[in-house]
């Protein structure tokens, strides 16, 4: 009797794991894709491009009303199949939003140069053509949401790898052709309607529009919840354009836009866990003790790869910029130092608030959301006051830390973990090794060839490290990698038992 939620756990966590298998492949091949592409797109064009960009694309995420999060939200928490009525009214209500907000971005884009001063009559054009994106992501929010609902990760990674193929390709074609930031404007457009499309190929849905009044009150309690969380983030993500792009201007902007994009790398591979993490702990939050275990794992996890992962970054960033991207970007410098420090609060604040998310709390999500963005504007307004673009840097640790801790606060009761013994290990590990490697890159990088050497040493040190330091965590993540490989393939990692 007591058998079927085993079962139902044990083939949630295989479809888990093989959905973080699909994205884990698909996020290294974009990572080391994305590597090259922005070393030739930042020795391509120079800050002020990148700020350009930046400021475009952020007129676009606070028009836009920050996406189809609302729209997928009520699809993939619906227990039973989402009926046709449900599909046409929530597709129907945000494609009327794209319209409009596609509309309003149009109309709006010549007042622009009164806001940003340095931007030109060709900018105001990049802005109107960019907005196109808006309108056609709406058409891709119904196919995305059913993927996902379905746990099918593999194809919806397979769309997003497509996405990083089509914008650095072309970004870096259209730029080497000598257009400017116009090459990143294009490429964005390109990516939004190449991930739109494969959607649609492979999850094809009948598009028809209509409301349902019955339908669209009982979604819109969730869908606003997620909407408000979305919009928050997108403030948030847009915080630095808003406020140092008016504040500092474009080549400031370009220097904190590159920055963050750089110290923000591991994030993006952490993304791959939070698209993952929120239908897995919405299929086992009926049971707290099946929560904490997810939640736990996923703690250690996270801690124990990006705690080294940041001290890492941390010692190798002066000659990578130097020797890499070029001496130009040597002013991002103390920015990207401290956005780092965003990473050490990113293995607590993924899983507690994609916990909180799974148990479809309306009012904590609201809190969350306004607590995030307290944060964020009051540490980043005061330090672009004080220090400027290096100032406003503070913005992204704070908000990631107080995001945290409230959630944290929020789920102590039901799931009463225990965070230092999560934490304190990763925290040595990073602490030594970040030692260890100051040490090598301060010997040996002084040179191009020097920096190579350097950074096989430090990343040797780092591994060699982690079985000394984290030998818990280090033979779960060995299982881990072992169960996400295909079953031809997981005979030849297990361990060699002797007679």
């Amino acid at each position: 009797m007591d058998e079927t939620p085993t079962i139902q756990q044990d083939a949630t966590t295989t479809e888990v794991k093989q959905g973080i298998r699909a994205f884990g492949i698909r996020q290294v091949a974009g990572q080391f894709l994305g590597f090259f592409y922005s070393i030739l797109i930042a020795r391509t064009l120079g800050p002020y491009e990148f700020g350009i960009f930046a400021i475009c694309c952020s007129v676009l995420a606070v028009l836009s009303f920050a996406g189809n999060a609302g729209q997928a939200a009520p699809i993939m928490r619906d227990p039973n199949t989402p009926s046709e009525s449900l599909l046409r009214t929530l597709f129907t209500t945000y494609f009327c939003l794209s319209l409009a907000a596609a509309a309003t971005i149009w109309v709006a884009a010549p007042l622009l140069p009164r806001l940003y001063p340095e931007l030109q009559s060709n900018h105001i054009w990049l802005v109107r053509l960019m907005a196109a994106g808006v309108v056609i992501n709406s058409l891709a929010g119904v196919p995305y949401a059913l993927l996902e609902r379905e746990l099918r990760f593999r194809e919806v990674a397979a769309v997003e790898f497509l996405q990083t193929v089509v914008f650095s390709l072309s970004a870096l074609l259209l730029a080497w052709r000598g257009l400017g930031v116009w090459a990143l404007g294009i490429a964005a457009l390109l990516r939004t309607l190449s991930g739109t499309v494969g959607l649609w190929i492979l999850h094809p849905w009948r598009l028809r529009p209509g409301i349902d009044l019955v339908e669209f009150q009982s979604a819109i309690p969730v869908s606003l919840a997620f909407q408000t969380s979305a919009i928050s983030n997108a403030l948030r993500e847009q915080f630095y354009p808003l406020l140092v792009g008016t504040l500092c201007g474009p080549l400031a902007l370009g220097y904190l836009t590159w920055a963050k994009s750089s110290a923000s790398k591991p994030m993006e591979v952490v993304s791959m866990f939070d698209r993952v993490a929120f239908p897995w702990y919405a299929k086992v939050n009926r049971d707290s003790g099946d929560l904490r275990g997810a939640v736990s794992a996923s703690i250690m996890l996270l801690a124990s790869a990006l705690f080294p992962l940041t001290g890492l970054m941390l010692a190798l960033a002066e000659p990578a910029i130097r020797y890499i991207y070029g001496p130009k970007w040597l002013p991002a410098l103390p920015a990207f130092w401290i956005l780092c420090l965003a990473l050490l609060a990113v293995p607590l604040r993924g899983p507690l608030q994609n916990a909180l998310e799974s148990l479809a709390n309306a009012k904590v999500l609201y809190r969350c959301a306004l607590v995030g963005f307290v944060a964020q504007w009051g540490v980043g307004v005061l330090g672009t006051l004080a220090w400027g673009y290096v100032g406003a840097a503070l913005a992204l640790p704070a908000q990631v830390l107080a995001v945290a801790v409230y959630c944290h606060l929020k789920s102590r009761k039901t799931l009463r973990l225990a965070l230092l013994s999560l934490l304190l290990r990763p925290a040595v590990h990073a602490l030594a090794g970040s030692l260890v490697a100051s040490a090598i890159v301060h010997r040996f990088a002084r040179s191009p060839e020097g920096f190579l050497v350097a950074g096989l040493l430090s990343v040797t040190a780092f591994l060699a490290l982690a079985p000394l330091l984290q030998p818990d965590a280090s033979r779960k993540w060995l299982v881990f990698v072992r169960d996400t490989l295909p079953v031809r393939y997981r005979r030849l990692a297990q361990p060699v038992s002797s007679n």
